[in-house]
């Protein structure tokens, strides 16, 4: 954090605007890993009017998305859909592809969130088509689980154990142990529920 905010500074001296969008950017990561939603925020916000006002369409994305992931961990639903989805339209418009299926990603969780189940399974369908094409299977692993979460929650437990399952291949694939034991809590979980 402290050389970030020392790069900001640097970047402020030298006038240099890009510069000092991106560190905000960055600065703002650290307080979101830190769980400090309010100073991330801030400097996520911060970043974005700079970033829009560069037309730099890419980091505007990307703080669109940040921001609307903070809203989400603070559980204002509303507002990170609206971010999600401002940012989702910057990368449609970019075909950054890989980014697209992420914020996808993102919005189908937000909708879960929100008991809109439609809509969550809606956007997490296109995110996982989008790393499917890519063979993005750690992606592919976290679309397969939010679609199993959707499929648990409605009833539907053979899609459920399904999606599951295809996600535990998924993170087989790439070797992923840590993915590998939350699918493998989840299909626990559901079983679990289904003993009840």
């Amino acid at each position: 954090l402290a050389s970030l905010l020392q790069a900001h500074s640097l970047f402020g001296s030298l006038a240099d605007q890009h510069g000092q969008a991106g560190t905000l950017n960055w600065i703002g990561n650290v307080y979101l890993r830190m769980g400090n939603y309010p100073s991330a925020l801030d400097y996520y916000l911060q970043s974005s009017v700079i970033s829009e006002e560069l037309n730099d369409s890419q980091l505007t994305a990307s703080c669109l998305t940040n921001i609307g992931r903070v809203y989400y961990g603070m559980g204002d639903y509303a507002h990170s859909l609206d971010y999600h989805l401002r940012s989702l339209r910057l990368r449609e418009d970019m075909t950054d592809r890989l980014e697209e299926a992420m914020v996808s990603w993102d919005i189908s969780r937000t909708y879960y969130g929100m008991e809109e189940f439609d809509n969550a399974l809606l956007y997490c369908l296109h995110s996982l088509r989008i790393r499917r094409n890519l063979r993005d299977f750690r992606g592919m692993a976290a679309s397969l689980h939010v679609l199993g979460d959707i499929y648990q929650k409605t009833g539907d437990y053979f899609r459920a154990l399904l999606n599951y399952r295809r996600a535990l291949v998924a993170v087989q694939i790439v070797d992923e142990k840590y993915g590998e034991a939350m699918t493998n809590s989840r299909v626990g979980s559901l079983y679990l529920q289904l003993n009840r």
